[in-house]
C-alpha cells in the first residue's frame, strides 16, 4: 500500500495533465473506458461523476472498484472490444507491453470516439542521461517477473500514420524535491521532444470496427510533425 501511495504521489502532476486534456475534448455524462487502470481511476470518477466508467485490465489498484465496471483482459493478447465509448484513457500502459503498439492502439481506436494515451518519452532527458552512463532505460522481460518498461516510444512511433488530434510533451513526473525542481527547470528549456512524457489524443475510428486503423490511416487522418508541434524552432 505504501508503494502505491508513493506511485500516486510521483504521478500527481500527470493526473492533473490528464484531467485537463479530458476536459478539453470530453463532456461529462458520456461513457469512459479506462485501459489498464491505475491511480487515475479515482480522479476520473471524481471529476466526471455523471459518466459511466468501464475498466479493462488484469490488475486493479487498491481502490474499491464495482464489479460491473471491471472487465479482465490481457493487453498482450488480441482483444475484440465490441462496446462503444465516447472516450478511452490509457495511461502508463503501452510501455509495459510486449505486444506491438499498432495492435494495442488498434483495439482501442476501434471502440472509442477519442483515445487519450500517456506514456514516457524514449528520448527524454532522463533516458538520454541513462544512456550516457551506459545504462539501458528499459527493463528486459527475461530479467524481471513483472513487466517493467520493456519499451518506450519516440514521438514519431506514437504519431506516424495515426489519427492524431493533439500532442503535449510535459515534465509531469516526480514530486517537489529540490533535485526534481532543478531537473524540471532544465528540461523545460530543452526541446519538447526531450521532456518526460507525452499526452496524445487520437481520433477513434469506430466506423472501421472490422478493419485496421493503420490500414485506414489516411481516412482517419495523418498528421506531420510540423502540424502537431507547429513550425516554431522552439518546438523541435
Amino acid at each position: 500500500m505504501l508503494e502505491y501511495v508513493g506511485y500516486v504521489g510521483f504521478h500527481a502532476r500527470r493526473y492533473q495533465h490528464l484531467l485537463k486534456t479530458m476536459y478539453d475534448c470530453y463532456e461529462d455524462g458520456g461513457s469512459i473506458a479506462i485501459f489498464g487502470p491505475s491511480g487515475e481511476y479515482a480522479h476520473i470518477k471524481e471529476h466526471f461523476p455523471e459518466s459511466s466508467v468501464t475498466i479493462y485490465g488484469k490488475e486493479v489498484p487498491p481502490l474499491e472498484v464495482p464489479p460491473d465496471e471491471l472487465i479482465y483482459i490481457d493487453f498482450n493478447e488480441p482483444n475484440d472490444i465490441l462496446e462503444h465509448y465516447d472516450i478511452g484513457v490509457c495511461c502508463e500502459v503501452v510501455e509495459h507491453l510486449t505486444r506491438p503498439l499498432s495492435a494495442v492502439l488498434n483495439d482501442m481506436l476501434r471502440c472509442c470516439d477519442i483515445v487519450v494515451i500517456q506514456t514516457p518519452n524514449a528520448r527524454s532527458l532522463h533516458a538520454r542521461l541513462k544512456c550516457a552512463f551506459f545504462q539501458s532505460p528499459f527493463q528486459y522481460v527475461a530479467y524481471t517477473r513483472s513487466y517493467g518498461h520493456v519499451y518506450e516510444y519516440t514521438l514519431e512511433e506514437l504519431t506516424t500514420g495515426l489519427p492524431v488530434m493533439s500532442v503535449s510533451a510535459t515534465n509531469y513526473f516526480g514530486g517537489s524535491t529540490l533535485l526534481r525542481r532543478v531537473y524540471n527547470t532544465i528540461a523545460s528549456c530543452l526541446p519538447k521532444t526531450w521532456r518526460d512524457g507525452f499526452t496524445i489524443v487520437y481520433r477513434g475510428c469506430p466506423v472501421y470496427t472490422r478493419q485496421s486503423v493503420y490500414e485506414n490511416g489516411t481516412a482517419c487522418g495523418n498528421y506531420s510533425m510540423s502540424q502537431i508541434f507547429g513550425e516554431g524552432p522552439s518546438d523541435h
